[in-house]
């Protein structure tokens, strides 16, 4: 185990968190603990809103139909309306008694008229409330809620490396399609596993002990390329639960000596499986700018 004091090698075991982890939101920023299962919530979330947008979809005919039925029903009464209007204003031309019992008439007529398509209303805005239920305000909540633990991952994103002498004990592990499926990044898998070993050079990591892993349609494959283990996920699995399952296993031991995890990746909901399991995260735009010249270094 590398000391992280004096350089040297030690078997004693160290805290799973290292002291360089000060990027973790303070307490006094969210009560979060970041064992609690946010990406899984995150999915609920997800889901929940999903099926309250195939929910509106299905509801969408009915609700124009009700509309529609409001419209034509209303349509005679509006019509009624105008015709009371027009004759209140022949009412002018009446001597003063009698024009004032017609008014009072029309008036009357014009209440009535009112307090039908208010009834109307009310009627087809019950039933339109029947339908929608409480989607969206529901929906609302749930964007709220999601977007609360986007902000504890935004607090939580690597945006420095640890000092050098920490290193030795960091377990790099890269979300390759995620960087190879961008198009600003212009990078293949050969390309960004060049990148991995540039890294690690540059900065002191265990090329040994990093990790890069890709989604593969074929068999599930491991391969070491000049020191850097390399795995393909296999038909039916995606690279993300490799890597989660991948840090499990290391966190597992318990005792520290499989070191401190720096994933890497920009797919939110890995992130936050990664924070789950005690592991850092840093970005992909972080990280490749970290492969650059220090001159160049955006």
């Amino acid at each position: 185990k590398c000391n992280r004091d004096s350089g040297k090698t030690e078997t004693s075991p160290v805290p799973f968190y290292s002291s360089w982890n000060h990027t973790l939101p303070s307490k006094k920023k969210n009560t979060f603990n970041f064992y609690f299962p946010m990406a899984s919530h995150v999915e609920d979330l997800q889901q929940r809103k999903k099926e309250l947008r195939e929910n509106k979809k299905e509801t969408k005919p009915a609700i124009n139909q009700l509309k529609t039925d409001q419209k034509e029903a209303l349509q005679p009464l509006k019509a009624r309306q105008q015709e009371l209007k027009q004759a209140k204003q022949e009412l002018k031309t009446l001597p003063k008694e009698q024009r004032k019992a017609e008014m009072q008439k029309i008036k009357l007529q014009m209440q009535e008229l009112k307090s039908e398509m208010t009834e109307i209303k009310q009627t087809s805005k019950a039933a339109l409330q029947e339908l929608k239920g409480n989607t969206r305000e529901e929906s609302k909540e749930l964007s709220k809620e999601q977007k609360r633990l986007w902000v504890v991952l935004k607090e939580s994103w690597m945006s420095e490396l640890p000092p050098p002498e920490e290193r030795c004990d960091v377990r790099l592990i890269v979300d390759g399609n995620n960087i190879t499926c961008d198009r600003n990044s212009h990078m293949n898998k050969r390309s960004l596993a060049a990148a991995v070993h540039k890294f690690c050079e540059m900065h002191g990591f265990p090329k040994d002990k990093a990790l890069l892993t890709f989604d593969h349609g074929g068999a599930p494959r491991k391969e070491v390329d000049n020191g850097l283990p390399i795995w393909h996920s296999g038909e039916g699995v995606i690279a993300d639960d490799v890597i989660v399952d991948h840090l499990r296993s290391l966190v597992s031991v318990g005792d520290g000596s499989e070191g401190d995890l720096l994933v890497i990746t920009c797919d939110r909901i890995l992130a936050l499986r990664a924070l789950e399991t005690g592991a850092m995260v840093m970005k992909c735009k972080t990280f490749l700018n970290y492969t650059q010249p220090a001159g160049n270094q955006a």
